[in-house]
This record gives structure tokens, C-alpha cells and sequence, in this order.
């Protein structure tokens, strides 16, 4: 049973040590943000058995895979929503304005997904204590080897996510 299952609401569930969200790897953001810092809203995925402090708010929800979380780490690490959160932002990112931003929602078919989700979930499962997450999301874990072709590809385009993001902005446009 995971966090996201609708008994997460009983009292026993909560008792449960592996219910809690803490104990698995999960998205933050990080809440403080300046008009004059690179990025607007800064997302990353954080380590199970990993605790954070009110300033790194973290996503929680009761659908979708760690597949679907791996696309969600790529969208607002792009800089079209990153573009868009600017003219909302000025010194924090809260929940409230994160749940307005709009968030392309193409089929898993789709490339733009497809590599939305690889990417980022590549780039965030940096060690073995990703290994779950990212077995889950179909991706290898561990620290980027520079002989490796593959590795190469993602050192040398950094807007790759950025592009599928993008693509995926466009196709959902109505």
C-alpha cells in the first residue's frame, strides 16, 4: 500500500511506518524565489529518508506512477512554465500559485512525454537511493559515466527536456 491510496486517510494507515511519504523519494520545490535568480520555481527529487524543512514544500498525490512523478519533475524544471511562473511569482512559490500553473497533460504515446519523463528521471536518480524510483521509471540510476554515448547526449543538450516540454505545451493547446 502507498501513500496515495485512498485508506491513507485512516488512523491505522498513518501508524504504518512505509506509508509515509518520507520513505519514499518524492518531489520538492523550493519555496523562496527572486525576480533576479536564474529559474522561477526550482524542482528536484529528493532521496528517501530524506527530511526537509517548510522552505521545500513537497508534491503529494493520490494518482499515477513514479512515471507520471518523473514527468512532473520535467515540466516545471522547463522553461516554458518557468516563463509562465514569472508573471505570478515575485518572492515565493506556494502551493497556490503552483496548482494554477498549467501543466501540458499529452497521452504516454506521445515523444514529448516520452522524453520529458526519461530525461529528468535519468538527471534526478543519482544514486542507489534512487534505485526504486528508478526501476520504476525504467531509467538507470547512479552517478553519469563519461564514456558512456548516452551520457554524452544528455551532458550535451541541456534543453532536451526543455524541448519536450515544449512540444508538449504546444500539442496541448486547445
Amino acid at each position: 500500500m502507498r501513500y496515495g491510496d485512498s485508506e491513507a486517510a485512516s488512523p491505522a494507515h498513518r501508524q504504518i511506518k512505509a506509508t509515509l511519504p518520507c520513505h519514499f523519494a518524492r518531489i520538492v520545490f523550493r519555496d523562496i524565489s527572486r525576480a533576479t535568480d536564474s529559474r522561477t520555481v526550482r524542482v528536484c527529487l529528493i532521496a528517501p529518508r530524506v527530511f526537509l524543512t517548510h522552505k521545500a514544500p513537497q508534491l503529494l498525490w493520490p494518482r499515477g506512477d513514479e512515471k507520471d512523478w518523473a514527468y512532473l519533475l520535467g515540466v516545471p524544471c522547463s522553461i516554458p512554465l518557468d516563463w509562465y511562473s514569472r508573471r505570478f511569482v515575485e518572492t515565493n512559490v506556494t502551493y497556490f500559485l503552483l496548482n494554477q500553473f498549467p501543466v501540458p497533460r499529452p497521452p504516454r504515446s506521445n515523444k514529448s512525454w516520452q522524453r520529458t519523463v526519461e530525461l529528468p528521471g535519468r538527471l534526478a536518480a543519482a544514486d542507489k537511493r534512487f534505485g526504486t524510483w528508478a526501476k520504476a521509471v525504467g531509467v538507470e540510476y547512479g552517478a553519469l559515466q563519461d564514456d558512456d554515448r548516452r551520457t554524452r547526449r544528455l551532458r550535451c543538450s541541456p534543453l532536451r527536456p526543455d524541448r519536450g516540454a515544449a512540444r508538449a505545451y504546444i500539442r496541448d493547446i486547445p
